[in-house]
């Protein structure tokens, strides 16, 4: 059985969700290459339906749009 390790991104000063569904996080770059090689590393996700519903709607786009995949190191 695999390890499951729980990721959340919070703000410093406590908050979960932002203040609109347009300012979500903006992470810097350190931030962002933390976050893309613990996705990367991942063999699964586990996402609540709110969560997923949201990302599925992005996904199909994301696929065509190359700015959306990561740099080579």
């Amino acid at each position: 059985m695999g390890k499951l390790i729980v990721m959340n991104q919070i703000t410093v000063n406590g908050a979960l969700e932002a203040p609109t569904p347009d300012s979500w996080l903006v992470l810097d770059e350190d931030s962002s290459e933390a976050s893309l090689e613990q996705l990367i590393l991942a063999h699964a996700l586990v996402l609540g339906r709110k969560t997923y519903e949201g990302l599925a709607a992005v996904w199909p786009r994301l696929a065509d749009d190359p700015s959306s995949r990561p740099s080579p190191p």
